[in-house]
C-alpha cells in the first residue's frame, strides 16, 4: 500500500518491507554525499588559496557561502516540503547540489567558486529538510525506526571522518577540484534511484501560502551580517560597506521578528521564539558553532600554513576531534544528564569547549601536534560531545508533536548562521591582527600565528556567552535516557551529529 500524505495526515502506515530499506539508503546516500563535501572543502582550503590566489579573508566565502544559504533557506525548505510533497523537494535539492557540485569543480576563479558554493547551500537545505521527516513516515515501529535512525547515524558521522580523509588524499594527488567531482556519480545514482522508489507525497498546496517576504528578509539578514565581518577584514570595521551591511541586518531582522508577528502564515511564529529556553538554546548553539567553526578554519590554515603538514596530514589532525565527539554525544552525555540534568551537562559541555578554545591561545610557532594540538582537540570533542545532546533536550523539551519540526528547524538555523558568523568574524579579526604584526617587522609565520591568538580568543569570548545563555536556562528535572523528549533529541542529534 503506497502512503500518501494530505497535509500532515497519512492514511496509514506501508508495510516493512525491502523497498523500505531502499528509500533509506537513497536518503542516507545524499545526506553522506553533503557531509564528505563539507569536510573535504575544509581540508583542501590551503590549496583552493595558493591556486585561486585568494586572501584569507576572502578564502572564508569558501565556507560560509554554503554555510549562510544553507542555514537561511532551511526553514524555507521544510516549508516546500509541507506544501510541494517531500519526495519532489529532495529530488530537487539533490539534483541541484549535484549539478553545483560540479560547477564548483569547474571554477577557475574565486567569484565562480563562491558563487557555486551559494547554489550548492541551495540544493543542501531543499535535500536535508526533508530526510528526516521522510524517516519518521517510512518507519513507524519504534524498532525499524531506531534501526534507522543509528545507521543513519553512523554514515552521517562517517561521512564527516571519511570526507577529512578523502579531501586530504585527492587535494595531495589530483587536485581540490575532484573534491567536488566526486558528488556527480554519486548524485546522479541517488537521484535516479530515487526517483523510483521514493513515494510520492502530496503536499497542502501552495494555496495555503508562503512567507516569501519573511523568507527574503531572514536569508538577506543573514548575508548581509556575514558581508559585513567579512568585509571588515579586509577595508575595516569603519568602511562604508561594513558599517552599512551590518546596520542592513540588524534592520531587516528586527523587520523580520515584526513581520512574522503580523502574517497570518508565518515562516517562524513569534510564538517559538518567545521560549525562553528556546532562545537560551539557540543562543548557546549559534555561540558554540560560532568558535568551533571560526576555530577550525584557523587551524586548517595553522597545520598547512604554520606547522607544514600537507593535505591528507591535515584531515587526519582533526579526527581525534571526530572520534571524541562523536564517541561522548551517544554515550556519556545521555547518562551525566539523567544524573545532573540536562541545564548542569549544558553548562559543563560549554565550559569546557572554552577552555579546550583557550589552549588554542598559546598555540607556537614551532608547534607539536602531540605536545600542543592533540589536548586541545581531546577537549574539544569531548566537551562538545557533552554539550550537544543536552542543548537539543533544552530546545526539544519546549515543543510539542505540531511545532517539532519547527523548533528542530530554529536550532539548525542556529547552528549555521553562527558556523557562517564564526567564519566570517574569526577570519576578519586574525586578517587584521596578523597584518598588523607584519607592518611591525615580524616573519609571516609569527604574524600568522598572532592573528590565530586573536581569533581563538573572541572564539572564547563568545563560549562565554553561550555559558551564560546556558545559565539562563530554566532548570529542569533529571532526565531519564529512554524519555521521549530525550530520546528524540538523541536521534535529531545523532541525525546532525557531523
Amino acid at each position: 500500500m503506497t502512503e500518501v500524505e494530505t497535509g500532515s495526515m497519512p492514511r496509514r502506515p506501508p508495510p516493512v518491507s525491502r523497498r523500505r530499506w531502499l528509500v533509506f539508503t537513497v536518503l542516507t546516500l545524499g545526506q553522506f554525499m553533503a557531509l564528505l563535501d563539507t569536510t573535504a572543502v575544509n581540508v583542501s582550503l590551503p590549496s583552493i588559496q595558493r591556486d585561486l590566489h585568494m586572501s584569507q579573508v576572502s578564502l572564508s566565502w569558501v565556507s560560509n557561502a554554503y554555510l549562510v544559504t544553507l542555514g537561511a533557506c532551511l526553514l524555507v525548505a521544510g516549508r516546500l516540503g509541507d506544501l510541494l510533497g517531500r519526495k519532489q523537494v529532495f529530488i530537487a535539492g539533490l539534483g541541484l547540489f549535484t549539478l553545483a557540485s560540479l560547477l564548483c569543480g569547474l571554477s577557475r576563479s574565486d567569484v565562480d567558486l563562491v558563487s557555486f558554493r551559494f547554489l550548492q547551500g541551495v540544493g543542501a537545505a531543499l535535500e536535508s529538510a526533508m530526510i528526516l521527516g521522510i524517516i519518521v513516515n517510512i518507519f513507524h515501529e519504534p524498532v525499524q525506526r531506531k534501526r534507522a535512525i543509528s545507521v543513519y547515524a553512523f554514515m552521517s558521522a562517517a561521512g564527516g571522518s571519511i570526507g577529512l580523509l578523502i579531501g586530504g588524499v585527492i587535494t595531495a594527488t589530483i587536485g581540490w577540484h575532484w573534491i567536488f567531482f566526486i558528488n556527480l556519480p554519486i548524485g546522479v545514482a541517488t537521484v535516479t534511484v530515487g526517483l523510483f522508489v521514493i513515494e510520492r507525497y502530496v503536499g497542502i498546496g501552495i494555496r495555503q501560502g508562503v512567507d516569501i517576504p519573511g523568507a527574503v528578509m531572514a536569508t538577506a539578514a543573514g548575508l548581509l551580517a556575514v558581508v559585513g565581518f567579512v568585509e571588515a577584514g579586509s577595508k575595516g570595521w569603519t568602511s562604508p560597506l561594513t558599517l552599512g551591511s551590518l546596520v542592513a541586518a540588524v534592520v531587516l531582522g528586527a523587520g523580520f521578528v515584526l513581520l512574522e508577528s503580523r502574517v497570518s502564515n508565518p515562516l517562524v511564529p513569534v510564538r517559538v521564539l518567545k521560549s525562553r529556553n528556546l532562545l537560551c538554546a539557540g543562543i548557546s548553539r549559534a555561540m558554540f558553532c560560532f568558535g568551533s567553526y571560526g576555530s577550525f578554519f584557523l587551524l586548517v590554515l595553522y597545520l598547512q600554513e604554520v606547522l607544514g603538514f600537507g593535505s591528507l596530514g591535515n584531515g587526519l589532525a582533526f579526527l581525534p576531534n571526530t572520534i571524541f565527539l562523536s564517541l561522548l554525544t551517544l554515550t556519556l552525555s545521555p547518562h551525566l544528564m539523567a544524573r545532573i540534568g540536562s541545564k548542569k551537562t549544558h553548562v559543563i559541555g560549554l565550559t569546557g569547549f572554552t577552555c579546550g578554545l583557550l589552549i588554542l591561545v598559546f598555540l607556537p610557532v614551532h608547534g607539536s601536534f602531540w605536545v600542543n594540538l592533540f589536548p586541545a582537540m581531546a577537549v574539544l570533542g569531548i566537551s562538545g560531545g557533552t554539550f550537544t545532546v543536552p542543548n537539543t533536550t533544552i530546545a526539544m523539551a519546549v515543543s510539542n508533536s505540531g511545532d517539532s519540526g519547527l523548533v528542530s528547524g530554529v536550532i539548525n538555523v542556529a547552528q549555521q548562521m553562527g558556523a557562517a558568523l564564526g567564519i566570517a568574524v574569526l577570519a576578519s579579526v586574525s586578517s587584521i591582527r596578523t597584518a598588523a604584526l607584519t607592518a611591525a617587522g615580524d616573519t609571516h609565520r609569527a604574524a600568522l600565528v598572532g592573528g590565530f591568538h586573536v581569533g581563538f580568543l573572541v572564539a572564547a569570548g563568545a563560549l562565554v556567552v553561550g555559558v551564560t545563555a546556558g545559565l539562563l536556562v530554566r532548570p529542569d528535572g533529571k532526565v531519564v535516557p529512554d524519555d521521549p523528549v530525550t530520546s528524540a533529541a538523541l536521534q535529531l542529534t545523532e541525525v546532525e551529529l557531523l
